[in-house]
């Protein structure tokens, strides 16, 4: 069964835990609901995507906050987001974006967004995002407003922006029940978890702290501190590499031969030095 990392330092193990039974009848076909609320799933998702926009990001990380100055229903408010976008896609060379809406308990929706952009002006983003609902209610100086230091520099601190904001996400829809869509992810940055061999699990685990869950047909696990594993998966490929042996070459023309970490990252399929270097 696989076993997959992902870039917040989740690891997932899809073999069931011992004495684990499947459900009597196997699948059973039925209508099933679609539903907006956020869940464990939706919310590794989040998170490794915005650790991948901040390791992949071609400029600074500007956090911001979207809001409306009058009501708006939830379906127009993902309208006038999208219609953002769209507008800093084409006019302003918007790269990433990871946005996650939150609503207050008079149900008023707002958006909290990261974005990989170049250096603009706030007050031309704010004009940006006020035409994006013009045809709802006019024009508002403070509806893109910035924290104290919009500029984000740290993937941990990332990581802890949209955390905070996924929980705050997760009390309101306690509240107000969501009706549309929570959370916005641009394509280039979605989560890309790698799966790892059951010998990388376990080097990783006893390197560090973890909390983790044993469920029917997976157990989780989640890393205390993700910024190390860079560290950790080098050391376990040159332990489990070993020294490079030197092999002498004819003077026919052959391929290259390839060294033992060459041989060991394709047998095992696994990636992750390259995609996992944090500059935190």
């Amino acid at each position: 069964m696989p076993i997959k990392l992902f870039e917040d330092g989740t690891i997932i193990d899809y073999a069931p835990s011992p004495g684990a039974r499947k459900p009597p009848g196997g699948r059973v076909n039925g209508s099933k609901r679609k539903t907006f609320e956020l869940n464990g799933k939706h919310k590794r998702f989040i998170r490794s995507s915005a650790i991948r926009q901040a390791l992949t990001s071609k400029y600074a990380i500007l956090f911001a906050t979207l809001t409306f100055p009058k009501p708006i229903n939830q379906r127009d408010a993902n309208r006038c987001f999208s219609n953002f976008i769209d507008n800093l896609s084409t006019n302003f060379k918007l790269q990433s974006y990871v946005a996650v809406k939150e609503n207050t308990k008079q149900g008023r929706p707002h958006f909290h967004i990261l974005m990989d952009i170049p250096f603009t002006d706030f007050q031309v983003l704010n004009k940006a995002w006020c035409s994006s609902f013009r045809s709802y209610m006019p024009f508002s100086r403070n509806a893109f407003t910035t924290g104290r230091d919009p500029i984000i520099r740290s993937v941990k601190a990332i990581a802890g922006y949209i955390t905070k904001y996924i929980t705050k996400v997760e009390r309101s829809q306690a509240e107000v029940k969501p009706q549309t869509r929570q959370y916005f992810v641009s394509m280039n940055v979605h989560s890309n978890p790698q799966e790892i061999p059951c010998w990388m699990k376990d080097y990783l685990l006893s390197k560090q702290g973890y909390e983790h869950y044993e469920g029917d047909f997976f157990t989780w696990y989640r890393l205390w501190d993700f910024s190390n594993l860079p560290e950790h998966l080098k050391a376990a490929l040159e332990l489990l590499a070993g020294p490079t042996k030197r092999r002498k070459q004819s003077n026919s023309r052959k391929k290259p031969v390839k060294s033992d970490a060459e041989q060991l990252k394709i047998q095992t399929n696994f990636g992750l030095t390259v995609d996992f270097c944090y500059n935190s």
